[in-house]
C-alpha cells in the first residue's frame, strides 16, 4: 500500500476521539487550509491509492500466504490439505487488494503464534482496508477543496441557538464523499468556510451551507 509522505500524514491522521459520536472510530480534524506545498502531492498520492485498492489476483494471494505458512506449517497435514486450504483461502481473501493482505500476513506473523482462522485473516484485513478507504477518501476530499476553495478546507459546525459552534467534532469519511457530491447539511451538522465563520460571528453577513455569502 502507498506510504504517505510525513507532511501528509500529519494532515490526514488528524483524529478527533469523541465516544458520543456515531462514528467515533472515524473521525478527522479538519485542517483550515492544504498548504501550497502539499498541493502538487495529492494527485499523485490518491492516484496511487487508487491502484492500490484493486483487488489481488490468486497469484498474488497465493504468494503472501506462502510466505505465510513458513512460519506456521503443519508437517502432519497432508500435502492435498494444505492444497484445499489454500484454495479456500485464497478464494475467500480475493475481495482484497494484495497489500492489504500482506499487511495483515505480516501483522498476524509478529503477534500470534498460529495459524490463522479465515475469519481472523478476514477481520485483519477488514481492519486494514477501512484504515486505507479512509486515508484515500481525506485525501481526495483535500485535493477537491483545494481545487474548489483555492486551499481552503470546509469546516464541520453545530448549529447552535442559531449560529455556527466548533465543536471540535471529527468528519466521517461516509459524510466527506457526501460533500463533495454537493450535499452541505446533515441534520445539526454543517459544512462551511472558516471564513464564513468569522464574518457570521462579526454580524456581516450569513454563512450559507455552501460557503457562500447570502445575498442582501
Amino acid at each position: 500500500m502507498p506510504s504517505l509522505p510525513a507532511s501528509l500524514r500529519q494532515l490526514v491522521e488528524r483524529e478527533t476521539i469523541d465516544e458520543k459520536l456515531d462514528w467515533a472510530d472515524d473521525a478527522w480534524r479538519l485542517p483550515d487550509r492544504v498548504p501550497a506545498e502539499m498541493r502538487p502531492l495529492l494527485p499523485a498520492m490518491i492516484g496511487e491509492y487508487q491502484t492500490a485498492m484493486q483487488p489481488a489476483n490468486p497469484r498474488e494471494i497465493a504468494v503472501v500466504l506462502g510466505q505465510l505458512a513458513v512460519h506456521f506449517w503443519h508437517p502432519d497435514r497432508p500435502a492435498e490439505h494444505h492444497r484445499m486450504l489454500f484454495d479456500d483461502y485464497i478464494s475467500d481473501l480475493s475481495e482484497y487488494p494484495i497489500g492489504v493482505i500482506a499487511e495483515a500476513a505480516r501483522d498476524w506473523r509478529r503477534t500470534e503464534r498460529w495459524w490463522p482462522k479465515l475469519a481472523e485473516l478476514r477481520e485483519r484485513c477488514d481492519a486494514i482496508l477501512r484504515r486505507r478507504r479512509k486515508e484515500s477518501a481525506r485525501l481526495r476530499f483535500l485535493q477537491w477543496c483545494a481545487e474548489q476553495f483555492d486551499g481552503r478546507v470546509l469546516q464541520l459546525m453545530r448549529r447552535v441557538n442559531g449560529g455556527l459552534h466548533d465543536g471540535g467534532d471529527g468528519a466521517p469519511a461516509w459524510m466527506l464523499e457526501e460533500v463533495m457530491l454537493g450535499r452541505r447539511v446533515f441534520g445539526g451538522l454543517v459544512f462551511v468556510l472558516p471564513e464564513d465563520v468569522i464574518e457570521r460571528a462579526n454580524g456581516s453577513g450569513e454563512a450559507s451551507p455552501s460557503g457562500a455569502k447570502a445575498a442582501h
